[in-house]
This record gives C-alpha cells, sequence and structure tokens, in this order.
C-alpha cells in the first residue's frame, strides 16, 4: 500500500496495489475462516467480517481494471463503494467490541491481569 502510494509511475503504483489489495483480500479469507463461536447478537463480528471481505473484493476488480488501463470516472466510484464497505466493517467492528466489553468483574487484559478502571 505505503509503496503504491510513492511509486513514481502509474503502472508500478498499481501492480504494487493489486498486490496489495490480493493481501487484504486472503486477511479477509482468514477472517471468514476462523472458528469463532458467537452467540447472539455478537454475530455482528461475522458481518463485520463479511463487509471487508466483500471490500476487498471489490478492490480486487478495481486494480484489475487499473492494471488493463481503464481510467474513468466508474472506477474512481467503485474505490468510493469499496471505501465506504470498509469503514462500514470497520464501525461495526469497533462498535460491537465497544457493546459487548466484559462486564468489570470479568474483564482482564491480554497478561491475565485485572484492568482497574480509573
Amino acid at each position: 500500500g505505503i509503496i503504491s502510494g510513492v511509486s513514481t509511475s502509474f503502472h508500478t503504483s498499481d501492480i504494487f496495489n493489486c498486490i496489495s489489495v490480493h493481501l487484504y483480500f486472503l486477511h479477509g479469507i482468514n477472517m471468514i475462516c476462523r472458528k469463532d463461536h458467537y452467540v447472539g447478537w455478537q454475530k455482528l463480528f461475522r458481518l463485520s467480517d463479511v463487509l471487508f471481505l466483500s471490500g476487498s473484493m471489490v478492490y480486487i476488480f478495481d486494480s484489475y481494471a487499473w492494471l488493463n488501463g481503464a481510467r474513468g470516472t466508474r472506477f474512481y466510484v467503485t474505490d468510493i463503494i469499496a471505501a465506504f464497505i470498509w469503514l462500514g466493517s470497520s464501525v461495526l467492528d469497533i462498535g460491537s467490541e465497544i457493546y459487548f466489553l466484559p462486564s468489570e468483574d470479568d474483564q482482564e487484559d491480554v497478561l491475565g491481569c485485572y484492568i482497574e478502571r480509573v
């Protein structure tokens, strides 16, 4: 992603962008294939993962179009659509994470130490 942003030629930028979105797609597949045991409204996390994968697929379509030299407004629109899908994914994930925080009694951090509320 960073390399495609600082590239001086369009073609080099498009190649690195294509590699980058394929890595995001692989990450999205990994998120979908996790064996999480969500129940009830916690399945919103799964919806967030599906949105992430969907945004990646739109970006992959778009990157192939850019690699083939396609330019124009419709490709900018697909970029915007993919960005909004990823925005929805992140907002849904963060909102679900905040909503499903453990109660104060059983809230622990990664090291197993209890977190003290200030």
